[in-house]
């Protein structure tokens, strides 16, 4: 293996374990299951979307992204292309219809919002 290809081996592995850290937190990158080849992310915890950019861009293969809507307006408009390659559906958790679904619904194959329940 050259140089090149080592140093691309050994960033790659820093950034898996880097991003096995993030996986630590409940609801955050957390690999829910993978069915029919279709990884499930459930990211409802997410709140700084270049991280979560960069963590689904690591996944290989389509992504089901579970994430939570906000009231803070977010520019989702760094998930296009990705939504068009790689998410295949997102499912949004949260009070709020936000951004997420009028930047990405119309990309992904599925959109779906789910409203909280507050007992």
């Amino acid at each position: 293996m050259n140089k090149t290809k080592l140093y691309r081996q050994q960033l790659l592995d820093a950034r898996k374990r880097s991003l096995a850290s993030f996986s630590d937190m409940e609801h955050r990158l957390e690999s829910v299951a993978v069915i029919n080849g279709v990884e499930w992310i459930n990211d409802s915890k997410a709140t700084d979307l270049e991280s979560s950019f960069y963590a689904l861009s690591l996944f290989n293969q389509p992504i089901i992204w579970l994430v939570e809507s906000s009231t803070l307006q977010k520019d989702y408009s760094i998930f296009e292309k990705m939504a068009r390659y790689k998410i295949s559906h997102i499912i949004c958790y949260g009070d709020y219809e936000t951004n997420i679904k009028y930047t990405l619904g119309g990309i992904v194959d599925k959109y779906a919002h789910k409203c909280s329940i507050a007992f």
